[in-house]
């Protein structure tokens, strides 16, 4: 069933319970979503993932894209395992006060949108994705997320070089060799070899290596991976204590839950086994940088002032929202973090808020899919759709006119948009994004 190599190294990595860890393998796993707290969600769930608030394993996995609710992100389809870094978050404090936060290696999005659901209001979070195709998965998903304090990008990590000593938080979930999807995608077992796992864990220290200096005075990397390879798991921390002023912060309360704490002496983590618990293999691990006195956060000033005419008038129940104008359009940001973004910009250029406003056309805005995906409240008329509607509506189709008003609406399912329509004198324009349309039922 598995290659030998990797075999052999489990089985020392396991002792007495490998057999249980190859049993487990033959049988189906899990699948688990995670609702999305800022979107109306009636749960009929009842199997909950202990470790997560919002997490629920489901009996059978539905056919997700005929479901308008997922289109609405209302909840994410991610693994339990992954879930556990909610108590990472709560364990260290990190909901407490506003940060800056960067999760590096984001797509296609699973813990860009758990980490902004758990993180103080206040704070902002930059999900970047190096690879073009991932980078779109992302963009769509932190759409359907709808909060309006996260901000995408498109680079390597040497591109956020200028940027030392600025995040509170680093998340690297890094790409690994994926062993512990094993179950999950048993054809991905033919594609392990012992070459391409060495290979992962070569670029993942570059990676670290390239962005531990992002970090201000006392911030947090959190490292993960889905894989069991101590190399790319374990070994990749110790070497950073070993070469940075970074220090190990423990997670034993996550053995709680059923994982396996991991210390070589230099640092700690832990490893998910999916016979230990009901989750797929996944490691996670937290470094802090030491504090300097000698060093600051980089000073930067304001250099332009925001207008905030569109943004008053889409939420007109909010006061703390700014305009920015670009040739792609309007976006929407709090301005506590607009600060934030001018600062980003000047070494980012390509950095996109992710709540966009529209486009103005003449005196007019043409709303973007973004606006109606926010869970701010926005100051239109509402379209309720059942489910059959919302699958029409979802193929790109037309809807019947049902003798509504004309002008812009939002389409809803159960209380969360879907997106755009324009009502016009005998029939209705469809807005919904081409590439994210059903392709079939």
């Amino acid at each position: 069933m598995f290659p030998n190599a990797f075999k052999d190294r489990m089985h020392q990595q396991l002792g007495d319970e490998f057999n249980a860890f190859v049993d487990v393998h033959q049988t189906k796993s899990k699948t688990s979503i995670r609702l999305n707290p800022f979107k109306k969600n009636k749960s009929t769930y009842t199997h909950t993932v202990p470790w997560c608030t919002n997490g629920y394993y489901l009996t059978e996995r539905p056919n997700f894209t005929l479901d308008p609710s997922f289109h609405a992100g209302a909840y994410y389809v991610q693994e339990a395992s992954s879930m556990l870094l909610e108590q990472v978050i709560l364990w260290l404090g990190l909901d407490q006060k506003p940060l800056k936060a960067l999760d590096l290696c984001a797509a296609p999005g699973g813990k860009s949108t758990h980490l902004i659901s758990l993180l103080h209001k206040q704070s902002f979070l930059l999900c970047n994705e190096l690879l073009p195709k991932r980078f779109q998965i992302l963009k769509e998903n932190m759409k359907k997320w709808g909060t309006p304090n996260v901000f995408l990008s498109n680079y390597p990590v040497e591109k956020f070089n200028p940027l030392k000593d600025y995040f509170d938080l680093l998340l690297i979930d890094a790409p690994c060799s994926g062993e512990g999807l094993f179950r999950k995608n048993p054809a991905s077992i033919k594609e392990w070899t012992l070459a391409h796992s060495k290979a992962c864990a070569i670029r993942q220290q570059k990676i670290v290596e390239s962005s531990v200096n992002l970090l201000a005075p006392g911030g947090i990397i959190i490292y993960s991976t889905c894989t069991y390879n101590p190399a790319e798991n374990i070994d990749i921390l110790s070497r950073l204590v070993e070469r940075h002023s970074l220090e190990t912060i423990y997670l034993d309360k996550l053995t709680e839950y059923g994982a396996t704490k991991i210390n070589n002496g230099l640092s700690q983590g832990i490893q998910v086994y999916p016979h230990q618990l009901e989750g797929e293999g996944f490691f996670v691990g937290v470094l802090q940088k030491k504090m300097d006195p000698l060093k600051s956060v980089p000073d930067y000033k304001r250099k332009n002032t925001p207008g905030t005419s569109w943004s008053n008038r889409m939420f007109p129940d909010l006061t703390n929202l700014v305009d920015h104008q670009t040739h792609k359009g309007i976006y929407s940001m709090p301005e506590g973090i607009y600060l934030d973004f001018l600062f980003l910009q000047r070494h980012l250029p390509y950095i996109e808020p992710v709540l966009k406003i529209g486009e103005q056309k003449g005196n007019d805005l043409v709303p973007d899919h973004a606006l109606a995906l926010s869970h701010l409240p926005l100051d239109y008329p509402i379209l309720n759709l059942d489910y059959h509607e919302s699958l029409v509506y979802l193929r790109g189709e037309s809807l019947p006119t049902k003798g509504i008003h004309k002008g812009w609406h939002t389409v809803s399912f159960k209380g969360n948009n879907l997106g755009w329509i324009k009502v016009l004198e005998r029939r209705i324009n469809n807005y919904y994004p081409a590439p994210y349309r059903i392709k079939h039922l």
